[in-house]
Order: C-alpha cells, then sequence, then structure tokens
C-alpha cells in the first residue's frame, strides 16, 4: 500500500485562517511567498480539487494534528493520492488563476472579507493589473455576464478542480455542442 504522503512527500497538513471556524485540510502541493495551495480533503473524506489562500491570512499549518491519523487511514483506503500542479503559477493573484483556469476550465472565486456568503464560479472574460470581470457560471450551468468587475486584492480563496465546478462546467459545455450541433444542421437561411 502507498503511503498517503504519496508524490514527493507532500505533507497533510490542517491550515487555518483568521477567517475561518474550523481547519482546512489536504496535501501542500505549492506554496510561494505569496500563496499557500492544498489538494484539499473534502468533507466526504476523499481529495476533491484544489484550493489556494494567501499567506499573509493563514495563521497557522500544522503537520501534527488530532485528526491526522484518522484522513491518512481513510484516504489510503480509497486509494487517494495528491497530485501536485507544476503547471500552476504563484507569482501574482492574477497569474494564479489565469493558470488554474487554464488546467481546469473553471474557477471558484471568494470575498470573504467583502461577502462572506458570496462565491463566484466562473471563467475570466477580462483582466487588468488590478482588476477581472467574469462569465459567472450559474449553479444551474448556464454561462452569464458578470455585471460587475472584482478587485485581485479583495480574492481570500480560490478553488478550482473540485467536482462541484467540474461538473456545472461539463453540463455547460454539453449544452453549447448540443446548440452548435443543431445550429450547423439547420438548413442555410432558417433562423433558430
Amino acid at each position: 500500500m502507498h503511503s498517503p504522503f504519496g508524490i514527493g512527500n507532500l505533507p497533510l497538513v490542517e491550515l487555518l485562517r483568521s477567517v475561518d471556524d474550523t481547519p482546512w485540510h489536504g496535501f501542500l502541493v505549492a506554496d510561494s511567498d505569496d500563496f499557500v495551495v492544498l489538494h484539499q480533503v473534502s468533507s466526504r473524506l476523499d481529495l476533491d480539487g484544489y484550493i489556494a489562500f494567501r499567506r499573509e491570512d493563514v495563521q497557522t499549518i500544522a503537520t501534527d494534528f488530532s485528526r491526522l491519523d484518522m484522513l491518512q487511514r481513510a484516504l489510503a483506503l480509497k486509494e487517494q493520492y495528491p497530485k501536485p500542479l507544476r503547471q500552476l503559477a504563484l507569482g501574482s493573484m492574477r497569474e494564479l488563476l489565469a493558470s488554474a483556469e487554464a488546467m481546469f476550465g473553471v474557477v471558484v472565486l471568494t470575498e470573504e472579507l467583502v461577502d462572506p456568503d458570496a462565491v463566484e464560479v466562473g471563467a475570466l472574460r477580462m483582466s487588468t493589473e488590478e482588476a477581472y470581470a467574469l462569465r459567472r457560471l450559474s449553479p444551474e450551468a448556464e454561462w452569464e455576464l458578470g455585471g460587475r468587475s472584482y478587485r485581485y486584492r479583495d480574492l481570500t480563496r480560490v478553488e478550482f478542480g473540485t467536482a462541484y465546478e467540474q461538473t456545472l462546467l461539463a453540463v455547460a459545455q454539453q449544452r453549447e455542442q448540443e446548440a452548435a450541433q443543431a445550429a450547423a444542421s439547420r438548413p442555410e437561411g432558417l433562423g433558430g
């Protein structure tokens, strides 16, 4: 049986920020002076996508914590092992979003200090050094143009590659393909 520390001895950690009520758990797969990225352990006790935090918001990262043995055993039983993201750019929030979107198609963005309950799923449709706009993906898997721009400095958490948003993206892409096929099969000159 493989060690759940898996690839390159990536540590399973417990991470806590000042805005969190409960800690996050996952394998530390990337970090820089500005960001910490975990291959996150979900509430289902499996690895479900990645989550990036600003390093300045992180209070503690522990490699010895009360749930460590249970999480290691659960992941090993499910044969869940961390996967590092070598193409993830951590030079700035703008680079992080662009590289995560390039790998996974959409990102989940949270501005906890602006609105702790708001979470946006989408793809970048415009980006400057300071701000960006989203092509939002609704909970109904429908693309919507965002009505406002967002500031990179307000982002506190970025998630990507989780089953939820990947499923939304797959449904949206399937609808787009079906619409394109229907349009292509219409006789010329007939509108839709």
